[in-house]
């Protein structure tokens, strides 16, 4: 099994609409990038579990999690939420506590420095992984020079027409240790204890094949259109169906953003693209195929994942310094960074080396 990691890492993944207007710094400090969970439903009034809204920064998921738990007088595994947080951020973000038919905890003392109970209210059901229907972000950009008004046009062509949906790097890892810890297990030198820690390094390994598909068709000019075989997703579902491609009804839903090229996430079971959509993915993983049949091995299932994605309730702005303020929601799965890189590239060095746990995928 060879796949070349450091090679690979040298790869920039293509953005679509040109050169980048601005240079700017984010995540100077935690309120400059502030992320809004969105549940896409109210907690229910009743029921064995309590749903707790949570402002938290300098403080990633987990440790708020414990947190709540030592306050509540449950056992961490009675905690749960959908997706993990980024501590180097503002954010307000949901936790379940399973407490049955014992009191509520007084929130009015709940004591952990940078963290607040903003609500809580009881619930038939616990928050599972990824069952949030998006993030709300306010990004500021910040010491940003360049091109302002390009920029702005930019942002706006960005909420018209969409973005390639890239996985961010925070899903690979600090350095893209996971992509390391996945080719070692693939080969039988490291096997992962924990099914929390396998599971992340499995998503690290299909999520860099997406991002390789989604790169190559950017190249190509190709991820925002049908091809033959294509499969395409329902925009704003996971429902997924196959056409010809050359459909002219087909190219109007694409055009008007009703539907979604999409690309794989590899596993186990039948492709379902045919024809061109088919062999370019074929063709584009063909030096992967150990990867590819390594992931099949793990019992993954085969899924498909849009090749495009439109932030919705764009907001662009000034703050009193002059630096811009964006903001936009994505739904769970997509990446803030995705957006970003389009208007500011990649970001300064000390920016792309920080550290982030972030994944809104999960």
């Amino acid at each position: 099994m060879v796949f070349a990691i450091d090679n690979e890492a040298k790869r920039v993944l293509p953005t679509t609409w040109g050169d980048f207007p601005l240079a700017a710094f984010i995540k100077h400090q935690p309120e400059d990038f502030q992320v809004r969970e969105e549940l896409g439903f109210e907690p229910e009034g009743s029921g064995e579990h309590l749903l707790v809204k949570v402002r938290k920064s300098e403080l990633n998921t987990i440790e708020v999690a414990a947190s709540l738990a030592h306050h509540a007088e449950v056992r961490p595994g009675e905690v749960s939420y959908s997706g993990l947080k980024d501590r180097n951020a503002l954010t307000e973000q949901w936790f379940s506590i399973w407490l049955g038919k014992r009191p509520d905890p007084d929130w009015t003392i709940f004591n952990r420095p940078n963290c607040t109970v903003i609500t809580a209210s009881r619930h038939r059901r616990k928050l599972r992984r990824g069952s949030h229907k998006g993030n709300h972000f306010r990004i500021i950009l910040r010491q940003a020079t360049g091109d302002f008004e390009t920029a702005q046009s930019r942002f706006n062509q960005i909420t018209e027409r969409g973005i390639p949906n890239y996985f961010g790097e925070q899903r690979f890892g600090h350095r893209r240790k996971n992509l390391f810890r996945a080719e070692a297990m693939f080969v039988g030198r490291n096997k992962i204890r924990g099914r929390y820690q396998r599971g992340l390094v499995l998503s690290a390994a299909r999520s860099w094949l997406f991002n390789r598909v989604l790169g190559e068709r950017v190249e190509r000019g190709s991820w925002n259109r049908a091809l033959e075989g294509e499969v395409v997703m329902l925009d704003g579902s996971r429902s997924v169906f196959p056409t010809e491609g050359d459909d002219a009804t087909i190219a109007k839903r694409i055009a008007a953003l009703d539907i979604h090229p999409t690309g794989p996430l590899c596993g186990r079971g039948i492709p379902r693209t045919t024809r061109l959509a088919f062999q370019t993915e074929e063709s584009i993983l063909s030096d992967l195929t150990d990867w590819r049949r390594a992931l099949e091995e793990t019992g993954l299932r085969a899924e498909r994942r849009a090749l495009r994605i439109r932030p919705r309730n764009p907001g662009w702005e000034r703050d009193k310094s002059g630096d811009p303020v964006v903001e936009f929601t994505l739904g769970r799965g997509e990446y803030a960074t995705s957006l970003l890189r389009e208007i500011i590239g990649e970001g300064p060095p000390s920016d792309r080396n920080r550290a982030s746990d972030e994944l809104h995928s999960l």
